[in-house]
């Protein structure tokens, strides 16, 4: 999946460890690698960045939760009403209602999103410039993202190396809308070819991902003349053909033959 959040952020799992800083990551889950072994002392410190971030407001403007969710945990982020910039790596959350008080947000990353049915929580937060919403395969009103008009950066689909299922999205009409897009992923998607012309019509697009199918080709170089983010995927198309090429003619020489110059 894109990855449109390149700061470096400072590590925190016990919730002493925060000193005001105004970026930062908190690894509230998973503590096996912290020395944390009893399933006690970890509920314990679950516990403790519940209640820290649901009581109070914080300095907190940039917040990357780096290890599993659980819903509790995202509950309580909706108490930093401060946010811009949140980043969930994963987890089994299914309910994005907490999100809607986030108002200032202009970055959001909802990893592992595989239980989430409902969009519409997002549909608040009209500042966003950057999305990413990975493996949302239950996620059935994609269109609600349609309505985010300042929205410049978008992944979705599945990103995920450690998986090969397909997010189907029947329907392109509501990416569309997104007349401010500059970058589009789709990884791990299978889009309708007859709607690519959608994509190409986005004014503002310039960084465009797509998975390299065969049935797309013909509409992307068909789409590529005077269009730079189609004009790259040709020359991804290319390159592809061209290591496919090369396989092919190690493959003829045999495992004992070299290339000569």
């Amino acid at each position: 999946m894109a990855n449109f959040f390149g700061r470096r952020r400072e590590a925190l799992w016990r919730v002493e460890q925060y000193r005001g800083q105004r970026s930062v990551e908190v690894q509230a889950t998973q503590l096996e690698g912290n020395g944390v072994t009893k399933r006690s002392e970890q509920k314990r410190i679950l516990a403790e960045w519940v209640e820290f971030l649901s009581g109070s407001t914080t300095g907190i403007t940039d917040l990357n939760l780096v290890s599993q969710v659980p819903q509790e945990l995202l509950d309580a982020v909706g108490g930093q009403h401060q946010l811009k910039s949140l980043a969930v790596k994963w987890g089994p959350y299914s309910d994005l209602n907490p999100l809607r008080s986030l108002k200032e947000l202009r970055t959001l990353s909802l990893g592992g999103a595989r239980a989430v049915k409902d969009l519409q929580p997002l549909a608040s937060l009209h500042k966003l410039h950057t999305l990413v919403l990975d493996q949302p395969f239950s996620a059935r009103n994609p269109e609600v993202i349609g309505q985010f008009q300042s929205l410049e950066r978008l992944a979705f689909g599945n990103g995920h190396l450690g998986s090969d299922r397909t997010l189907e999205v029947a329907d392109l009409e509501w990416i569309g809308r997104l007349t401010n897009l500059r970058a589009l992923h789709l990884p791990g998607t299978r889009l309708p070819v007859e709607q690519l012309t959608t994509l190409a019509k986005l004014p503002n697009l310039v960084e465009l991902g797509i998975p390299l199918r065969r049935v797309y080709r013909k509409t992307v170089f068909d789409l590529a003349p005077g269009n730079k983010a189609f004009a790259y995927l040709t020359r991804e198309y290319e390159g592809l053909d061209a290591a496919w090429q090369s396989q092919a003619r190690t493959s003829r020489r045999g495992p004992g033959s070299s290339v000569q110059a």
